[in-house]
Order: structure tokens, then sequence, then C-alpha cells
């Protein structure tokens, strides 16, 4: 298959996929609409390699762009700017900002998905730490 058809899941499926929010926010679009990225490459009048950079999490579009992604993705503009401001921050400054505010970075994948977990999956989820917390202190894993 040639690297122009790889579809959004395909690429969401490879390693090579970092986890930056704007890039997230852009997979997510694309696969909740079947749409590929050619289709927002040629709404943006961007190549189709800048765009599969962005949804990779490879680069962070600039603030213009940023604004009309949000646009082509139904998402409000100033919430998309403050996630690519955070994408830029950690690709700046990597992990630092979470350790100066007491964020383990371990935690990344899951509060970049937080928001779109229902409440339900959202209590699954606390109750399995909850217990295997209590599963790792009894047996002396975790941290004391």
């Amino acid at each position: 298959m040639d690297v122009g058809e790889q579809t959004t899941k395909e690429i969401v499926m490879t390693k090579q996929v970092k986890d930056t929010q704007v890039g997230m926010k852009v997979r997510e679009f694309l696969e909740d609409n079947k749409l590929d990225l050619r289709y927002l490459a040629e709404q943006l009048g961007c190549t189709y390699e800048h765009v599969r950079n962005i949804a990779r999490g490879g680069i962070v579009p600039a603030p213009p762009l940023t604004k009309m992604i949000a646009r082509i993705i139904q998402m409000n503009e100033k919430e998309l700017e403050k996630l690519a401001v955070a994408d830029r921050i950690r690709s700046k400054y990597g992990e630092l900002p979470k350790e100066l505010t007491g964020i383990n970075p371990e935690l990344d994948p899951i509060i970049m998905r937080w928001d779109i977990l229902s409440e339900e999956h959202k209590q699954d989820i606390i109750a399995l730490v909850e217990t295997y917390s209590k599963r790792d202190r009894i047996a002396g894993k975790g941290k004391k």
C-alpha cells in the first residue's frame, strides 16, 4: 500500500503516532466522519504530508492553521488553541511542566482522553485503579 493511501486508522495504529492533543482531535474527527487525511489537506489548503504530520503528532500547527482546523473539525477555536499551546509546551519542555505541578507524566495518556469517557467508564477506571492499588499495597509492590 502506498503511504498516501494510509487510512486514519492505520496511522493511529503505527508506533510513530505521538499523542499530541491536536493530533488526537484530528484523528478522532476523521475516523468519526469516515474521512481521510486528503480531505482535511484539501480543506486546509495544505499538503497531505503536513496534515499527516499534524495527525501523527509530529508537529503542532501554527495558531492560524489551528483556527482553520478547529472550524473544519467543528471544535471551539479557543479550546483547540489551548490544546495546541499545551502540545507546544510539552514539545519544547518535555515533562518538566508536569513535574513542576506535581502531575505524574505517566498519567498523560489517561488525562488526554478523560473528557471523552462516559461517566460510567470514568467510574470503572477509578474502581480498577483503587482495586489494583489495594492489591499492590497488600503485596508490598506499590509505593509506601
